[in-house]
């Protein structure tokens, strides 16, 4: 800092002093590129480093999702005869639903259980005292909705009675709540009974028999040292060797004879 006047400012000034100034404006400007640059150029070693990383877990999520995709599509195809079965009833659930809300005075002569596009369609035909009576209780069914009259409504057989043709749209029933396959119970097959063991014989008593005192004398048993083994022979010494000359028997002694 030049301390001086302002009028005397500057008159010590020489090339040496500013080229010093001019070198440290170039120091400085230059820490300033380097502050500037060098967490850029750092952010770029990080971002080149973990491009590696990066690409193998797209391909893990990738393969995660084909994965997760291709169970979604299993599991819909086993689960496709089980959410038919949950959402339509069988026909002999509609027989016992009608079974229970008709009157006692009414005959079905026929009962159809048509699928008419994507719903059900229960027709029902038959004599009544009253049909329209018949609709307001199929209304209070679980199983079917929509009941309205069709044809034409004709005097029955019997006496007081009216030939009736109603047709009723039928519900879809509600599926089940998903369960996870890993909390399902696994079911056990149990084993077959195992076949009654015979009853085991009684064990014999052993026989005692009487001591023998001779027997129980144990005598010591000489022992005899086992012979050397012969040598080995020789087939070519054997063969060169003169056969020993055969020598005649001695005759007995003669016993002596008995003086009288």
């Amino acid at each position: 800092l030049d301390l001086l006047p302002e009028p005397r400012r500057g008159e010590r000034e020489g090339g040496d002093a500013r080229l010093a100034r001019r070198v440290l404006a170039g120091v400085v400007l230059l820490l300033a590129v380097v502050a500037i640059g060098l967490p850029v150029w750092q952010k770029r070693e990080t971002v080149v480093a973990l491009l590696p990383v990066v690409d193998k877990a797209r391909l893990e999520a990738e393969g995660t999702g084909k994965l997760a995709n291709e169970l979604e599509k299993l599991a819909a195809d086993y689960n496709f005869l089980l959410a038919r079965k949950h959402s339509n009833p069988p026909a002999l659930a509609y027989v016992e639903e009608m079974s229970r809300l008709l009157p006692d005075q009414t005959w079905v002569s026929q009962l159809d259980l048509r699928s008419t596009g994507k719903v059900r369609e229960l027709q029902i035909q038959g004599e009544s005292t009253s049909s329209s009576k018949l609709i307001e209780l199929l209304e209070q069914s679980t199983l079917v909705q929509n009941a309205a009259p069709r044809g034409v409504v004709t005097r029955g057989m019997m006496p007081g009675t009216e030939r009736f043709l109603i047709a009723a749209e039928a519900k879809t029933a509600p599926l089940p709540e998903k369960q996870v396959a890993s909390s399902l119970p696994v079911p056990v097959t149990p084993l077959p009974p195992a076949a009654p063991a015979a009853p085991a014989a009684p064990p014999k008593a052993p026989e005692v028999k009487p001591a023998d005192p001779k027997a129980a004398v144990v005598k010591p048993v000489e022992t005899k040292p086992a012979p050397p083994p012969p040598p080995p022979v020789d087939p070519k010494a054997a063969a060169a060797q003169p056969a020993p000359p055969k020598t005649p028997p001695a005759a007995p002694p003669k016993a002596p004879a008995p003086k009288p």
